[in-house]
This record gives C-alpha cells, sequence and structure tokens, in this order.
C-alpha cells in the first residue's frame, strides 16, 4: 500500500525548503555586506592566535609566507580574493580549497594549524580600543 503525501506534509516540506533558502541568502548577503566598503582585512591566525592582521587593499597582490614549527604556508592576496598557494603539510587540502571572496568562508591548514580568512572590521574612533579593571572593579578605556 502507498502511502500519499497528506497536506500537512507538503507544508513542513515547502516551509523547510523555504527557511534552507532563506539561510542561504542571508549567508551570501551578509557575507557580501560586510565586505563592502570599511576597513577589510585578511587575518591569519596558528594555533588559534592572530599572527597577521593585513590590509586587503594595501596588501593587494602580494604573498605572505607563515613559518611555524609544523611547516610553512604561502598565503596570496589579489584584487580582493585570498587563496593559499603552498603548503608543506601531507594532503594539500588547503591548497585545494577554493579562494576567499567573502566573509564567512575559510581556509585551515589542520596539519600546520593555520587559518585564513577574511574580516570586515568597523572600529568606531569614539570608542576605546581596550577596557581595563583596576582592583576596585572600575572600567576604564584605553584608545591604541
Amino acid at each position: 500500500m502507498t502511502k500519499i503525501l497528506r497536506r500537512t506534509d507538503i507544508a513542513v516540506i515547502v516551509s523547510f525548503l523555504l527557511f534552507a533558502i532563506a539561510l542561504l541568502i542571508i549567508f551570501f548577503v551578509v557575507g557580501a555586506s560586510q565586505l563592502s566598503g570599511g576597513n577589510v582585512h585578511v587575518i591569519i591566525t596558528v594555533d588559534g592566535r592572530q599572527v597577521h592582521m593585513l590590509d586587503i587593499d594595501q596588501y593587494d597582490g602580494q604573498t605572505i609566507v607563515v613559518e611555524t614549527e609544523r611547516g610553512s604556508n604561502t598565503i596570496h592576496i589579489e584584487n580582493g580574493v585570498v587563496r593559499m598557494t603552498h603548503a608543506d603539510c601531507p594532503d594539500l587540502v588547503c591548497v585545494q580549497t577554493p579562494a576567499v571572496r567573502r566573509a564567512l568562508m575559510r581556509i585551515t591548514c589542520l596539519p600546520n594549524r593555520v587559518n585564513v580568512w577574511i574580516e570586515s572590521i568597523e572600529r568606531n574612533p569614539n570608542e576605546p580600543d581596550i577596557w581595563v579593571k583596576n582592583k576596585e572593579d572600575e572600567a576604564y578605556g584605553y584608545g591604541l
């Protein structure tokens, strides 16, 4: 005996598909809007610690080599696109990863523990860069 889909089954399936499409649209719109104007930087971390924060326009056409105790990775920045061009890790998944063109995309080299992504940093010049608390729990802001 074959089951026929009920109206509620179809409504649930359609709702799920619409939700998935909405999430994809939001993902691409947010990623693109973060890179429109402003301070767009390439962030490079090793072992979770930031080692480079490079202005994507200032470093256009340049290659950065990241040396770690596990190996080296070569990252190339050109026309707002970041790609890993060389790595001495055994699997080379990071080199085969598509180039990063917008926020929310990453290139990760697991053996060398290197992460690369693009981030739009909007800084309010009226806000302090660092908040510090003293022994009396009073907060002070410092600009860098």
